[in-house]
């Protein structure tokens, strides 16, 4: 990849928990755990992708940059610092754990991929691999969960035709994608598929109109499901300077696909968003059940995370940033349009981008989703980089810019340092609540709405002035110092000393989420459990 041109602000607090995107692996690349102990998300004991995270844990800060060029080797398995899975989302049954056996069969140029990719085979692609496989002479894989199917790319590879790849029990592991010349090497995993896994892979665009990667189904009645992207890094996906919408995203997951896990990746430079979920007007029934946790997503022309018509779509402990306003994006870090259902968007870190997480306009088609969820993030460093906000309007920069939707719910979240904090529009109809949340070092209004004030509820707040609110009165809310342990670190957690303690209430988000997807978000960013006093605290952590 390209070097960044300075290294950015890198939280402290978010190098053991992000350590694994990039583990230290054989090859010593990728970021370390505080204390220098490499993690891992998943238990194969495979290494992250090729390319560096490479960080300082004195320092706090992290160089972005990273070098294209053959996956890294296996590494230790998971380390004790940070998590091994993100927060709430339940671990597929197939993708992660499975470790290849013996190569049985060595690929090149002069001797192609079989078709179709027999059950239990080892393969190893060698070499600069050109050949394509696209419709209609694409990858079958014919695995079984008793015998899966592997592909592999030898260290120094580099694969520069499409692949499509669709079937069943396939594991596709430490493959490079990238340009040669005039052609470009690319991969989707396409319907009919089940049970696939991508990992530890690199996905190069060449920068210009080209990249990315996807799961897609791209004939009627043909469905994905079950598929795994783990600790890949794709990047540079067509040119992020295009003066048009070019939207090549990062990975992109359409319709009729359900239960798929994004977990562990980076996504950077692409020029459309790090990540977009997308069925289409109204599918969203056909598009569900999608896990987004543990990724990082940077620089990107668009945003970090996406959705568009869906279902069921839970982002958990993701960090974004670096995002701004281009001609097609206000530069989220995060967020959806077109009425989505029951996205959760929860223990992210969100900073440094012009909107910590935006909600834009519904379908307005009768399709449009209710419920989304705005619990336990951390938005920080979100400021006005063109000169065009404006106090008076909902749709301008701010921690969370909440247009979009019907019944949203804004719990236990801490913001600081933002130029203000949540804006609405209080659409009639529509539903806002906003509970426990900390607002500090905000530049313009700690609440503002456009709309009508019956729409908006706001109690047991805190923020470090007296509250600034248009159309939003608030009950219970408190005025202090949060006393965070080291704002200027990222360090956004609390100690006794804090106004926040013991001033929120357990809002019904929690229950909602145990009873639809069986797992307890009950916890912190950092997975620690609350409450941990007598009452819950306000914001995203406990003091303890």
């Amino acid at each position: 990849m390209p070097t960044n041109a300075a290294p950015h602000r890198w939280p402290g607090i978010l190098l053991a928990t992000f350590a694994a995107c990039h583990d230290g692996g054989g090859d010593g690349s990728g970021a370390e755990g505080s204390g220098g102990d490499d993690t891992t998300i998943g238990g194969s004991g495979s290494s992250g992708a090729s390319g560096d995270a490479s960080a300082s844990a004195s320092a706090g800060t992290v160089d972005t940059s990273a070098d294209s060029g053959g996956s890294s080797d296996t590494g230790d398995g998971p380390g004790p610092d940070g998590p091994t899975w993100p927060i709430g989302i339940p671990e597929p049954e197939f993708g992660v754990d499975e470790i290849a056996g013996e190569v049985t069969l060595v690929v090149d140029e002069a001797h192609p991929l079989p078709d179709p990719i027999p059950a239990g085979a080892v393969i190893e692609i060698q070499g600069t691999y050109g050949i394509g496989h696209t419709s209609p002479n694409g990858i079958t894989c014919a695995g079984t969960a008793e015998a899966p199917a592997f592909i592999r790319g030898a260290p120094g590879s580099l694969i520069t035709g499409g692949w499509e790849v669709s079937g069943s029990y396939c594991i596709l592991e430490q493959l490079s994608f990238g340009p040669a010349g005039d052609a470009i090497g690319g991969i989707v995993l396409l319907a009919p598929a089940d049970h696939l896994a991508l990992r530890d892979s690199d996905i190069a665009g060449n920068g210009v109109d080209a990249g990315g990667t996807g799961v897609v189904s791209w004939q009627p009645g043909m469905v994905a499901h079950d598929v795994v992207l783990l600790r890949n890094t794709i990047h540079d996906g067509g040119d992020v300077h295009a003066d048009f919408d070019q939207d090549v995203h990062g990975i992109a997951i359409g319709a009729d696909v359900h239960h798929v896990w994004v977990v562990g990746n980076e996504m950077a430079r692409n020029s459309g968003d790090g990540i977009q979920i997308n069925a289409g007007p109204g599918n969203h029934a056909s598009l569900h059940h999608i896990y987004v946790g543990l990724n990082v997503s940077h620089e990107n022309k668009q945003t970090g995370f996406w959705v568009k018509q869906a279902q069921d779509v839970i982002f958990s402990q993701n960090a974004a940033f670096g995002h701004r306003p281009s001609n097609s994006s206000f530069g989220a870090c995060m967020g959806f349009q077109y009425g989505p259902e029951r996205v959760w968007m929860m223990f992210n870190y969100l900073f440094d981008c012009e909107v910590g997480i935006g909600l834009a306009s519904n379908a307005d088609d009768g399709t449009d989703g209710v419920d989304s969820y705005i619990v336990g993030n951390v938005i920080s460093n979100i400021h006005d980089s063109d000169g065009s906000f404006d106090e008076a309007s909902a749709w301008r920069d701010a921690a969370m810019m909440l247009i979009g939707g019907v019944d949203r719910r804004v719990v236990n979240n801490t913001v600081h340092d933002v130029v203000s904090g949540i804006r609405t529009t209080g659409a009639p109809g529509s539903t806002l609540l906003v509970s426990g949340n900390i607002v500090s070092a905000s530049e313009g209004n700690h609440v503002f709405n456009e709309g009508d004030a019956a729409a908006v509820t706001v109690h047991n707040n805190l923020t470090d002035v007296a509250l600034r609110q248009v159309n939003a009165a608030c009950e219970a809310c408190v005025t202090g110092d949060p006393a965070f342990a080291d704002p200027a670190a990222q360090d956004f957690s609390i100690g006794a000393a804090s106004a926040a303690r013991d001033i929120a209430i357990e809002e019904a988000v929690y229950g909602e989420y145990e009873a639809l997807y069986g797992e307890s978000i009950r916890v912190t960013p950092l997975g620690d459990a609350r409450p941990l006093g007598v009452a819950w605290d306000a914001g995203a952590f406990e003091a303890g």
